[in-house]
């Protein structure tokens, strides 16, 4: 009773702010109209005019720029694509031109028009809507009172219930066999149960489970395993926990229990997924905390003494087996049997021998990836007529007056090659021509660093002459017999 004469007053405060509200938004409409009418809308006709007078003088400016380059290409002074270049610049600012214009009439024509009416329209519906309020908001009124009048009955009769119910609460009372922390049971029939929910004013049956007393003496994690692990769990399997509230801190345990069927409540969110409930029962002893914690557990599955084990990013896979690639031989594939692994070690059942030095990462392949996207195949043939124009255009180093063109302090180190296999002279590059940074050979790239990698046994990060020769050596191997007999020209 005493909520609902609360609400009639704040209701009657409620009632005067909507009403100042309503009058408000029709001062604010009328005020929009005035400032819409007498600047807004002469404002937005005046920018439009404003724009088209800014694009006739910049028309103006490119329509000349377009006359002195068509006289000057006339007179050779002037390329033809600056021409082009300076029309399309002239063309579009008569397209604007004509755009501005379009604007300017459809302000004139539609926009102000248009506004000056909504503008209109939300002063008429805000000063209706200011009688709507007035009349919802006596209508308000009315029904908060009668409601303080429902309450003051409403109150009486439940005095009277009150007094009976004082009487019946004195047998309702249950008392518990024995200490121990209170767990309420559940509805015990799932989400198809006719029991309810043991809460406040339920009503409870005879020999109905209520609440539960758990033995905190032994404690045990519930777990969920994915069946691709579930084979490897067993009974007595020794365990590991840890609290998440003690994180510093780890429990021995054993399994003492695994689901024969998948965990069906799992279902619900995946119906694919299946994982088995399993218990691990905690043997260490345990500090004062409460049933429910979160906790993480792992489970020994075996453990393996004097194996050769490597850490597991190094196994790869090439043609369906599993290799490793060993220090002193990095572009040999080592095959491998390997056996059990975790999330940082794999077990080598043979293979490799104790001390062995493996690659974290297998070395790039180039016989097998063409990081360099090369347009034509490998095993596509083209005219000599087009592959070898380059080649023959001019040769290394000169040009068509025959004068040296080549670069000083530049050794022959790495090349820019054709789709034939001849390495590109300096100058015009066709559109088969290999790009920067990698060397090509019959339609295949190969990466520059991956070249001097190769090649620098010393490891300082150039090539001395002892290097360059085997380099060129083995360039010329790649190259077959339709290399030049010079040698090849860093471009």
């Amino acid at each position: 009773m005493v909520q609902a004469e609360q609400q009639l007053e704040i209701q009657k405060s409620v009632v005067d702010s909507e009403i100042a509200a309503a009058k408000l938004k029709v001062e604010f409409a009328e005020s929009d109209l005035e400032k819409f009418t007498k600047g807004q809308a002469l404002q937005t006709e005046r920018n439009a005019q404003i724009d088209i007078t800014n694009v006739l003088e910049t028309l103006e400016i490119d329509q000349e720029r377009l006359t002195w380059s068509e006289k000057l290409y006339k007179q050779g002074f002037e390329t033809k694509g600056n021409l082009d270049k300076d029309r399309l610049t002239a063309s579009q600012s008569r397209l604007k031109l004509e755009q501005a214009q379009k604007a300017l009439w459809m302000v004139e024509t539609f926009d102000n028009p248009k506004m000056k009416r909504s503008l209109e329209a939300a002063l008429q519906e805000a000063k209706e809507n200011l009688e709507r309020v007035k009349l919802q908001d006596d209508r308000k009124l009315a029904q908060y009172a009668a409601d303080v009048e429902s309450q003051k009955k409403t109150l009486s009769l439940s005095q009277e219930k009150l007094e009976r119910d004082k009487k019946q609460l004195m047998a309702t009372k249950i008392y518990a066999p024995q200490d121990g922390l209170v767990v309420y049971a559940g509805s015990g029939g799932g989400h198809w149960s006719n029991e309810s929910m043991i809460e406040e004013g339920a009503v409870v049956r005879n020999r109905q489970e209520i609440i539960k007393l758990p033995d905190v003496s032994a404690m045990k994690v519930q777990v969920k395993i994915h069946e691709t692990y579930i084979n490897q769990i067993e009974l007595g399997q020794p365990a590991f926990v840890v609290l998440d509230s003690m994180p510093d801190q780890r429990f021995r345990g054993n399994v003492s229990k695994v689901a024969p069927l998948p965990d069906s409540q799992s279902r619900w969110g995946n119906p694919d997924l299946k994982i088995y409930a399993t218990e691990i029962l905690i043997t260490d002893k345990l500090p004062d905390i409460k049933p429910g914690v979160s906790a993480r557990a792992e489970v020994l599955i075996t453990n393996l003494v004097n194996v050769v084990s490597v850490p597991i990013q190094s196994v790869t896979t090439r043609k369906g087996k599993q290799v490793v690639f060993l220090a002193s031989a990095p572009q040999e594939p080592v095959p491998v049997i390997v056996g059990q692994y975790n999330t940082k070690f794999i077990q080598i059942c043979s293979g490799l021998r104790d001390g062995d030095q493996v690659l974290l990462a297998p070395p790039f392949d180039t016989k097998e990836r063409d990081l360099g996207g090369a347009i034509i195949a490998d095993d596509e043939t083209l005219p000599p007529s087009v592959t070898n124009q380059i080649a023959r255009a001019s040769a290394p180093g000169k040009d068509k007056g025959g004068k040296d063109r080549s670069r000083p302090g530049i050794s022959p180190v790495l090349a820019d090659a054709d789709q034939g296999g001849r390495p590109a002279a300096e100058g015009p590059r066709s559109a088969m021509g290999a790009r920067p940074g990698r060397i090509a050979f019959n339609g295949s790239m190969t990466n520059q660093a991956d070249v001097l990698k190769r090649f620098d046994k010393d490891g300082d990060g150039k090539l001395n002459a002892t290097e360059r020769a085997e380099m060129e050596r083995w360039l010329a191997r790649q190259r077959g017999t339709n290399a030049p007999p010079n040698g090849p020209v860093l471009n």
